[in-house]
């Protein structure tokens, strides 16, 4: 996700309680990145924020839909993060990382045999295919 950097931190000087829940978050972060499970993380850090914090009434009042909510933000990061870490090695095993890919499109594009694909990029035939068809790309099997 990209922000523009200045409007960000525009925001969390203006806004209190943007600037509380970028803290809350920041602090779950560092926890997790040393080891914490996520839910531990997330009521560790809710149950530390001090009274005068300007999301401390809500946290307290709507404690279980806060930690709903952050456990499906997090859900849903890990998600992400598990899928592109899946993608990727399914990309290794299948022997095809994104260069390859770029190159067996272009050899596909150009129009190059199907022999011809196999013996430059090492790619096996399925892998072609499926790439041919993920592409919309027509192949020259001669």
């Amino acid at each position: 996700m990209a922000y523009n950097t200045d409007e960000r931190i525009d925001t969390l000087k203006e806004c209190a309680s943007a600037a509380s829940y970028a803290r809350i978050i920041s602090e779950i972060n560092r926890l997790r990145k040393g080891g914490t499970p996520r839910d531990e993380a997330v009521n560790d850090v809710l149950r530390s924020v001090p009274k005068e914090d300007v999301l401390y009434t809500i946290i307290h009042q709507e404690y279980d839909a806060v930690v709903k909510m952050l456990g499906y933000e997090y859900t849903l990061e890990d998600f992400k993060q598990n899928n592109y870490e899946k993608g990727r090695e399914e990309g290794r095993e299948e022997g095809r990382d994104e260069k390859t890919t770029e190159v067996i499109i272009r050899m596909l594009t150009m129009q190059y045999s199907l022999p011809q694909i196999i013996a430059i990029s090492d790619a096996d035939e399925e892998t072609i295919r499926t790439i041919a068809k993920e592409n919309g790309l027509t192949m020259n099997e001669s």
